[in-house]
């Protein structure tokens, strides 16, 4: 997802391309606005990557009858620059659970979602004073890779089996869904 040194992954690169067409405008009346937030399931537990104060039992998840899913009190901050997004992302990823394990040495022991929201405000749409403004939302997820049990004691196989669990109920949603579309 990040990449390692030149080689930028794939979160970098949609960050690099969002800003460099938002700095490519030129009409006076678009403004855009971007946000980030960036959380772990970790332990089947939800915290907040930007805020180090993350409540020790996770954040909520509710469902907004309007919005969506909602993370109650994630952290979400506003950016102005791919710099300002690299710094916040860099931030994240150095609050998240690793571990060495036998397969890696610095093993992501949750998976990780980092939600950028773009906001387009065309101003005098329907009028002087009057703006419209469209909404999006990414969301890129790094799924902590699954875990042989057999080999693990303590907290690696505690965190393996919330890892695997995790994996396996994916794994029936995708399946749900490619049958339904069938």
């Amino acid at each position: 997802m990040m990449g390692q040194g030149a080689n930028k992954g794939l979160l970098p690169n949609i960050c690099d391309a969002l800003f460099r067409q938002i700095n490519s405008n030129t009409d006076p009346k678009l403004e855009y606005q971007v946000r980030v937030s960036m959380l772990e399931v970790y332990n089947e537990k939800i915290r907040d990557l930007l805020n180090k104060k993350s409540p020790v039992g996770g954040l909520k998840v509710r469902q907004h009858p309007k919005l969506g899913v909602q993370v109650v009190g994630l952290t979400d901050v506003a950016v102005g620059t791919y710099e300002d997004i690299d710094r916040r992302i860099e931030e994240g990823i150095t609050n998240r659970a690793i571990a060495t394990t036998q397969m890696n040495a610095v093993s992501s022991r949750g998976h990780t979602v980092v939600t950028i929201s773009l906001t387009k405000i065309e101003k005098d749409a329907k009028g002087p004073g009057k703006h419209r403004e469209q909404m999006s939302k990414m969301s890129i997820v790094d799924l902590a890779g699954s875990d042989r049990l057999d080999s693990m004691q303590g907290d690696r196989l505690q965190e393996g089996s919330a890892i695997n669990l995790s994996l396996a109920m994916l794994s029936n949603v995708i399946t749900a869904l490619a049958e339904k579309a069938m």
